[in-house]
Formats: C-alpha cells, structure tokens, sequence
C-alpha cells in the first residue's frame, strides 16, 4: 500500500515536469507588435512635428533637442546624433 501511495505521490510530480519540457514553445521572432507599430508610429508623427519647427526656425533649441530624442527612441543614432550637434553648437 505504501508503494502505491508513493508511487502515485512521484507520478503526480513527474507529469508536469515531463510536460514542462516535452512542450517547450519557441519564442516568437516578430518584434513588430501592434503596440510596437503604433509607438513608432507615434515617434515618426513627433519626428515630423519637430523637422517642420525646424524649417521654420533652423535654431530652435527646443525643437532640436526634442527631435533628437525622439531619433534617439526610433534607434536613428546617427540622426540623433547630428540634431545634438547641431543643437550644442552656438
């Protein structure tokens, strides 16, 4: 009876971890969720709004600022880069 008992004790514990492994999911490669579309979206607007400030007023430090942060979150570092020297140098 106390075979049994431990028996079926290890086989409740021995379902889940063989479950566990025997189905394991791969991870999805698509980075481009919706939510992650809609983001980058949103940061291209803010980029525009930004480039048309500047055609107006090519000095504007705010705008030069602003716009090379939102290069900075959309991963155009070099963009990026540029809008701050533009925007350091006096």
């Amino acid at each position: 009876l106390i075979i049994v008992a431990s028996a079926a004790f290890l086989g409740t514990l021995v379902v889940p971890i063989v479950e566990m492994f025997s189905n394991v999911s791969q991870p999805a490669n698509n980075t481009e969720t919706p939510d992650n579309t809609a983001a980058y979206e949103q940061l291209q607007q803010k980029a525009t709004g930004y480039e048309e400030v500047l055609k107006r007023e090519p000095n504007n430090p705010k705008a030069l600022n602003e716009l090379a942060k939102t290069r900075y979150q959309m991963y155009q570092l070099t963009k990026s880069d540029e809008d701050l020297k533009k925007w350091s140098i006096p």
